[in-house]
């Protein structure tokens, strides 16, 4: 358990951390992810205080300042990031993240290089590096909680925020040790019709997203379908990615083999768990070259 380990030597770098400063006034994700990291790791009950640090709190490395103070100095834990150049790409979240070495656990998440976008340079930015005509949409699971945590509505919000990163820090640790090289051993790439079609035998399919990630940037490898036993029944379950408009499993309407097709086409499931060489040729009458 590699990442378990670094997880643990990150939390022995805020073992002596006695009290959490970030900024008063709007409350944003980066803060809000910071502190919640801070919080998981040291596993305490430490105060957090939503103000302007003192000098004398800026030269104290057993308070943590988070995306305030104006200083970046990891020896002192103040992680501020709007002293950057306005080029810099980099949240208090993501500083913080890289000094205690757990950025690449955040990394496999799309939400992640989002994150940093949104906070240092705005949302214009944001919608041109998701290619989106307009101000992305807001998400109102996070504007009330934000909204929550300014109005000083929530109460011990830290508490949950170390919950929420306990999570992802868990689970990536769980898709990088555990998941990833299941599926190294355990599935396999099908080409039908010019088509790479990802079979896993397995009905549990944590990290599977990332493992296609990782087979595109390491054997340029671009998965169109996924094949794994149906969590919801007794048969296969096929997928499309990206929503490929060559894939319509539509197409199988009549087959007898078929419990389940979506309207829209993007899902399907079968009866029971036929044989890879028959699930594979209704992936094929799937496809429209």
């Amino acid at each position: 358990m590699k990442n378990k380990i670094i997880v643990e030597e990150a939390g022995r770098k805020l073992s002596d951390i006695k009290k959490i400063i970030i900024h008063p006034g709007s409350a944003h994700r980066d803060d809000f992810l910071a502190t919640g990291l801070a919080i998981y790791l040291t596993s305490s009950n430490i105060e957090v205080e939503r103000k302007e640090p003192s000098k004398e709190e800026l030269g104290n490395s057993q308070i943590l300042v988070l995306d305030v103070g104006g200083r970046h100095e990891p020896e002192l834990k103040n992680f501020d990031h709007h002293q950057f150049p306005s080029d810099t790409s980099e949240c208090a979240f993501s500083i913080f993240s890289q000094w205690l070495k757990l950025e690449h656990l955040f990394k496999i998440y799309d939400w992640y290089e989002v994150t940093k976008i949104w906070d240092s340079q705005g949302p214009k930015a944001l919608a041109d590096y998701l290619n989106f005509p307009t101000h992305p949409p807001v998400n109102p699971f996070e504007s009330s909680l934000t909204g929550l945590i300014r109005d000083n509505k929530l109460k011990n919000w830290h508490k949950l925020a170390g919950e929420i990163m306990g999570y992802f820090v868990e689970r990536s640790v769980e898709i990088l040790d555990i998941r990833i090289p299941w599926f190294r051993k355990n599935s396999e790439v099908k080409t039908v019709a010019g088509m790479n079609i990802l079979v896993a035998d397995s009905p549990n399919t944590k990290g599977i997203g990332e493992y296609e990630q990782e087979l595109l940037i390491k054997e340029n490898i671009k998965i169109d379908a996924e094949i794994w036993p149906d969590n919801r029944g007794d048969g296969w379950r096929l997928m499309r990615l990206d929503d490929n408009s060559s894939i319509n499993f539509r197409k199988l309407n009549g087959e007898p083999a078929m419990r389940f097709i979506h309207a829209n086409g993007f899902t399907a499931s079968t009866k029971e768990k036929i044989s890879l060489n028959e699930i594979l040729v209704l992936m094929e009458k799937s496809i429209t070259l």
